[in-house]
């Protein structure tokens, strides 16, 4: 009778070993999290997992052969996952840094952390200084992002093969991305260079559901801020904004925010304009990233700021961010505003 029972236990004990193969354990605490739940999508795959009154989860997704990669939600916020059934995954963030305070443990969390370092490398390369270098410099500079790209892929141990595989792919992408954003750089440089005339925004709906023209502001300088409800970037520069406002708020100087969110993200625009108090003039652009006025600024990421003068002429088309503190400060400064 004993023999049964040790032979029954070990064959429950394998059974389940084996079972959890066939699914992702899926865990974990955030921090702030932007809503009550965070969904993991995949192609023809969407998981919505519940968060409880903590900011912790837990569930398990039956996840699709041969299909690894994921996209994890945190409201607009988002991060990538690199998912296998078998995996048990466990999760730590705070959506007030998101990016960076990422961490995982546990079966699939080597291929994960890499995946977080990765991303969080690439924002860096991004908000460098690598697009004001001469062209050499330039150069030289691509040449060592891509040998950290590839030091960073080589110094971990024990990273999945199908993970590897893409890698190479996914890093040429990105030098070609780098590329691309130098030489639209040297283009503005030519055609929205100091001095030049602005394009213009015409009949712009406002949030108080009127419009708003660029020539409404002749007179006045104007600083622009183009954004959007889902912008992690955009939304951390709230904060120095109002304070940059509040500092020029009896000057010559009009400050307009500008959303390219799709027309079905209007009202979640409304809701945002008003939840965070959002001052200045708060505008929808007429056709999100196809407007005139967002092509012909060159814009293809955000935020993005521009500076005009009370002539309609340009002063900066990629003028610094409110998060620049000193820096923008000196330049309106120097305009005695």
């Amino acid at each position: 009778m004993k023999k049964l029972i040790i032979a029954l236990a070990a064959m429950v004990v394998l059974f389940g070993e084996n079972l959890s193969e066939t699914f992702v354990t899926f865990s974990g605490k955030i921090l702030n999290p932007n809503g009550n739940e965070i969904i993991i999508q995949g192609k023809e795959f969407t998981k919505k997992i519940e968060l409880l009154g903590d900011g912790s989860f837990s569930d398990t997704l039956r996840v699709p052969e041969k299909q690894y990669f994921y996209s994890f939600f945190d409201g607009n916020e988002y991060t990538s996952l690199f998912l296998r059934n078998g995996y048990n995954l466990h999760l730590t963030l705070n959506t007030k840094e998101f990016d960076e305070s990422i961490r995982y443990t546990g079966k699939g969390s080597v291929n994960n952390n890499y995946l977080a370092r990765k991303y969080l490398f690439q924002e860096q390369v991004f908000s460098d200084t690598i697009f004001i270098l001469q062209q050499r410099a330039f150069e030289d500079k691509i040449v060592q992002i891509e040998k950290e790209f590839i030091d960073l892929l080589e110094n971990i141990q024990g990273i999945d093969t199908n993970l590897v595989a893409g890698e190479q792919k996914s890093r040429n992408q990105l030098i070609q991305r780098i590329k691309q954003e130098y030489n639209r750089k040297i283009l503005m440089g030519e055609t929205l260079a100091e001095g030049m005339d602005s394009p213009k925004f015409s009949n712009y709906e406002n949030y108080n559901g009127k419009t708003t023209s660029l020539d409404d502001l002749q007179g006045q300088y104007v600083y622009i801020d183009i954004w959007a409800t889902w912008c992690k970037p955009c939304k951390a520069e709230i904060p120095f904004l109002k304070k940059l406002e509040e500092k020029y708020l009896e000057k010559k100087i009009t400050f307009v925010s500008i959303s390219v969110d799709s027309g079905k993200d209007h009202n979640i625009w409304k809701e945002m304009v008003a939840e965070k108090e959002l001052p200045g003039i708060q505008l929808f652009a007429d056709k999100d990233w196809n407007s005139e006025f967002i092509k012909n600024y060159l814009v293809n990421s955000i935020p993005r700021f521009i500076l005009i003068d009370p002539g309609g002429k340009i002063i900066s088309a990629d003028a610094p961010r409110p998060s620049q503190g000193e820096i923008i400060t000196i330049l309106l400064n120097q305009l005695e505003i």
